[in-house]
């Protein structure tokens, strides 16, 4: 080959080394840019459910008068006049059995309400 030949060559894949050189940074930002908006995505998406979600409980609330009752035991440990409400503390584990976290419960255990008169 003639040296005008090597000269051209070397000029291209400098070009081309100088190209990859700006362009793949800006390609790494775009890409992260993307998952960006993928996450910020989702994160509306789930924000949406639970903004229907709280629609829904708002409507049974203003509507339905159990909706209330369920939410003044759940939430606030209320009852009605004359009933009893029994709080049980929870088993001491078993030997090999961890030690329950407070406030957790194992599974399929429901927390019991205490009363609040």
């Amino acid at each position: 080959m003639k040296p005008k030949t090597y000269l051209w060559f070397g000029i291209l894949l400098a070009l081309a080394v100088g190209d990859l050189y700006f362009i793949l940074p800006a390609y790494r930002g775009y890409r992260n840019a993307c998952e960006d908006v993928t996450d910020l995505k989702r994160h509306l998406m789930q924000q949406r459910q639970d903004i229907q979600r709280l629609e829904r409980e708002i409507r049974a609330l203003r509507a339905d008068p159990r909706a209330v009752e369920r939410v003044a035991r759940e939430k606030f440990g209320w009852c009605r006049d004359g009933e009893k409400i029994y709080h049980f503390e929870a088993e001491a584990p078993t030997a090999g059995e961890p030690p329950l976290l407070p406030g957790k419960t194992r599974a399929c255990e429901k927390p019991a309400r205490v009363s609040r008169k």
